[in-house]
Parts: C-alpha cells; structure tokens; sequence
C-alpha cells in the first residue's frame, strides 16, 4: 500500500475539484418530458429507452470518476479498462479481477475493444518509477505482461499480446510457461509457476520481473525480461 504525500494531496483535491462539476451535473440533469414513460409497462425484454440511455450514460461517467479518483489516490493500483476488455470478458465491479464467459457480453462499440484475441488492458499506464503488484490465477490458459498500449492493435493477429513487437508477457498453456519477448518466445519447461505471482516493473533498471509468490518457501524468481520502456 502507497502512502500519499502533500504533493499526492494537493494533486488529488485538485482532481476532486476538476470532477465536482461533472458530478454536480449528473445529479442535477433532468430527465426531460421528450418521452412519456408513466404508460409503459416494465418487463425483462423491454425498458424506456430513455431512462436507459441516461442509466448508460450515468454509469459510464460514475466510471470515469471512480478511475481518475483510483488513479489519483493510488498511483501504482492497477485496474482492467472496461473499454479495451473482449467481449467475452466479464470484469468484477472493483474492476479488479476478470473472468472468461462463453456468452459474449452487450459491451459498446469502442476502437479501444479488443476483438480478436480474449485480452483487457490497465486503465493506468506507467512512464517512470518502480512499481509492484500481485497477481492470482484461476484455470488455464493464461497470459500477463506490458505493453506499449499506444502501439498495440485491438484486432487481428498482430494484436495478440504475446504477437506484439512492443510486449513483454509471460504465458501459461498446456502445463507449459513461456516467455514473449517483443514477439519472441522463449519455452520454459522446467519452471514451475504458482497461483499467485509478484510482477515487479523498473524504469529505472529497464526490468519485468516475475516472481512466484508461496506462504512456504517464499518469493522464488521465474523470469526477468529486458525490457526497452521507451514510452506509457
């Protein structure tokens, strides 16, 4: 847990001051009479589109503040970007945990989207510092790393995170750990990986570092990559 700073202070009132007025307006839109609801009945097939609309847009601004708050409070928290996240992706409502669903889900059309590949990206990027955090894992396949999320494609075979000439991730499939690095694989086959893994990112040292995370024999290190961290 990061502690905040007066800087860290200042900065955030300065961020709840820039988002008072758009919280202020959100309570004080009104619905407007364009569109008598009073006369509809409610059913699981059919709303107000109205009132749905104003829902979806409430939500949609809840969610921007709820992530400029994160942001600003955290520096160094990560959370899933429901803009880029794949259709058969369902993210948790702390943004915090995603999970793999057959049944496609009614997400808007964003060109942020991932399309081809089942794979969500941060709502925070990272030009400077040291950062830490902590993974858990559920099932298999999976993959985690960086990217350059300016550089990286939301369709199509280059998109692929484990594709991509500006990624570095690690890759678990088939009871086999790989590493890709900038498209490269490298096979892994006598390390063992833990539920639970510990992600160090340096900008400092130009290093992603993995680490496995157990209450019995400790952190023990999986991989480390050399990564050129030329930009968010």
């Amino acid at each position: 847990k990061s502690l905040m700073t007066k800087n860290d202070v200042s900065e955030f009132r300065k961020e709840l001051q820039t988002l008072q007025p758009h919280i202020v307006e959100l309570l004080e839109k009104p619905v407007g009479e364009e569109e008598d609801c009073s006369d509809i009945t409610v059913n699981s097939t059919r709303g107000c589109p109205k009132l749905e609309k104003i829902s979806s847009e409430l939500r949609g601004r809840i969610g921007e503040i709820q992530r400029s708050l994160r942001s600003t409070f955290n520096p160094s928290e990560v959370t899933f970007d429901p803009e880029t996240a794949h259709p058969n992706l369902i993210l948790s409502d702390d943004l915090k945990t995603v999970t793999f669903s057959a049944t496609k889900q009614p997400y808007p059309v964003s060109p942020l989207r991932f399309t081809s590949f089942f794979q969500v990206l941060s709502t925070q990027t990272f030009s400077e510092g040291d950062h830490c955090w902590e993974a858990d894992f559920e099932g298999s396949p999976w993959i985690i790393g960086v990217c350059h999320s300016g550089k990286l494609k939301r369709s199509g075979l280059a998109s692929a995170l484990e594709s991509s000439q500006d990624s570095w991730c690690l890759m678990w499939f088939n009871n086999l750990l790989t590493a890709f690095e900038q498209s490269n694989s490298v096979p892994l086959k006598k390390t063992t990986v833990s539920p639970r893994l510990e992600i160090r990112l340096s900008f400092k040292t130009q290093r992603l570092s993995f680490y496995n995370i157990s209450p019995v024999s400790g952190n023990t290190h999986v991989y480390t990559f050399k990564a050129k961290l030329t930009e968010p």
